[in-house]
């Protein structure tokens, strides 16, 4: 209960960003499967926040290990999951990357 008293406009932020009709924000995850050409790729070398425009913000890695905030250099694994926040439009190019 503590983050929420001490992050009120950081949870404000996130809680109109996701419901608003104004805006296209999502939070979304997408699993990496083995035939994905994001195994053994890094972000930057996918140029994500560039061309993708989707901001990962965590990976759960196949072990159940959570990695918060992944830098440029992380390197997806096979059956990793993303968790990221961008629009739809971004998801959709993001999973016609896949």
């Amino acid at each position: 209960m503590v983050p929420v008293l001490t992050t009120p406009y950081a949870l404000e932020f996130l809680d109109l960003a996701m419901r608003s009709e104004f805006h296209d924000v999502q939070l979304d995850e997408i699993k990496i499967t083995g035939g994905s050409a994001l195994v053994g790729n890094s972000l930057k070398g996918l140029k994500f926040r560039g061309d993708i425009g989707v901001i990962v913000i965590g990976i759960v890695r196949a072990n159940g290990e959570m990695v918060f905030n992944p830098s440029a250099d992380f390197v997806f694994g096979e059956s990793d999951t993303m968790i990221g926040i961008g629009s739809r439009e971004q998801f959709d190019k993001l999973r016609r990357k896949l």
